[in-house]
């Protein structure tokens, strides 16, 4: 029964692998091996492993070693801030791309954001969806992700709304510029 229940679960992760990347043959192969290998060394059950590696791949474009240890990265990060691991892949990815960051950046940016979370209160998830949705913005006002993320965390902590400021910050910086200095002036 035990067998049973283990290879059940395991057919699960793998089939949404599948769902999530569409791979098949040896790609797929790929993917499950390195399933198999994250699943085997963490306390983590297979279908959040099939979820992290097929959102992962999908939205990094990640195999291999670089998948593995994303998937390690993610899952560690989803267990901490007891988040759901496939929205986080998703905001975090879109955010970084957003920021231009490259994923094997992916690591800092997730510690920032769990930093930020830990001092001010922010859960995580919150944090993730606000970096994501608001990040053309930061960019245009010249904000690495990481100073994103601690501004947002201020906000929290002192009670701002954040659409509010944000509207706020771009009318200063709009005339920031028109008297030649950049925001961060």
């Amino acid at each position: 029964v035990a067998s049973y229940k283990a290879w059940e679960q395991t057919d699960e992760g793998y089939d949404t692998i599948v769902k999530k990347t569409g791979a098949t043959g040896e790609a797929l192969e790929e993917l499950k091996a390195v399933a198999d290998d994250v699943f085997t060394s963490m306390p983590v059950n297979m279908d959040k492993v099939g979820t992290a590696i097929g959102e992962i791949n999908t939205r990094f474009g990640s195999t291999g070693d670089e998948l593995d240890n994303l998937t390690r990265i993610f899952l560690k990060y989803s267990e901490i801030n007891d988040s759901d691991v496939n929205g986080s892949i998703d905001n975090v990815s879109a955010a970084m791309k957003a920021f231009g960051v490259n994923s094997k950046d992916a690591g800092a940016v997730l510690d920032k954001i769990t930093s930020v979370s830990q001092k001010t209160g922010i859960n995580a998830s919150q944090l993730e969806t606000m970096l994501s949705a608001n990040s053309a913005t930061f960019k245009e006002m010249g904000l690495s992700i990481g100073e994103a993320s601690e501004l947002l965390g201020q906000f929290e902590i002192n009670g701002v709304d954040t659409s509010t400021a944000l509207a706020s910050l771009k009318k200063a910086q709009v005339n920031a510029a028109k008297e030649g200095k950049t925001l961060s002036d």
